[in-house]
């Protein structure tokens, strides 16, 4: 999609601006079993990832940006398939406590 100009600079500029807002979220999720803190911490950081790169996925699809949405869409893949590897590393109370955090936000 161009601008009035032929470019499409301005639809870029204006896509960064929106995505630079989104900010990775903190989110703390306390693992049951301690010793399984760091897979828990791992598995959140993939799973954050996952929702930046999916909402600009969103907003290259918005303005049709073919490029930059297959590049978002090859991250999302990624950053869901590292976060999928974890849970299978972890108990499944660890799973659930970590969805249950998680999809509140």
């Amino acid at each position: 999609m161009k601008d009035l100009n032929g470019s499409t600079g301005f639809l870029q500029e204006e896509m960064m601006k929106h995505l630079n807002k989104v900010v990775y979220r903190d989110i703390a999720v306390t693992a049951i079993n301690k010793k399984y803190q760091s897979l828990v911490n791992r598995a959140v950081k993939h799973h954050i990832k996952y929702d930046y790169f999916n909402d600009s996925r969103d907003w290259c699809d918005a303005y049709d940006n073919s490029k930059m949405y297959d590049r978002y869409d090859y991250k999302c893949e990624i950053a869901y398939n590292k976060y999928l590897e974890l849970l299978d590393e972890l108990p499944s109370r660890e799973v659930k406590n970590i969805e249950t955090i998680v999809n509140k936000y």
